[in-house]
């Protein structure tokens, strides 16, 4: 599952490496028609591209997803919401994700995130500006 899916790239890359299926989540118009353009040009099959809300799809997605990307906007300013945190603590995601699944998460680096409730922080990355984070479920292990 890719949300926050943009144009698609952390999916049609798993998908170009054998994976069998991927939800691509993005609410945005534009999103939508890049992701399909590109698994069409790309001949990828198994993208499906869910036109909704991130939060609104996590409310009746429910599945076994072996893999979760999520790419929030985490721009910071007052206005600002901090959508890797709401995320986060969002219980719906939890039962998304297959109970040794990994969900990995990009977010700005200058965030400090640790553990959340339900979520282990396995591992932090940081590549310039950006944070890769990667969390399992706590009732997994």
């Amino acid at each position: 599952m890719d949300l926050f899916a943009g144009s698609g790239a952390l999916g049609l890359e798993c998908l170009s490496r054998g994976a069998s299926s991927c939800v691509f989540v993005d609410h945005s118009r534009e999103s939508q028609q890049v992701i399909k353009r590109n698994l069409k040009d790309l001949q990828l099959t198994g993208g499906r591209v869910n036109a909704v809300d991130v939060f609104r799809a996590l409310k009746g997605g429910h599945g076994d997803y072996d893999l979760i990307f999520a790419d929030p906007p985490y721009c910071k300013s007052s206005a600002d919401v901090d959508y890797v945190e709401q995320l986060l603590l969002d219980d719906q995601l939890g039962q998304c994700l297959s109970a040794d699944g990994l969900l990995v998460v990009e977010d700005s680096s200058a965030n400090k995130r640790g553990a959340y409730d339900g979520w282990e922080l396995l591992d932090q990355r940081r590549y310039g500006g950006c944070g890769i984070l990667f969390y399992q479920r706590q009732s997994s292990r």
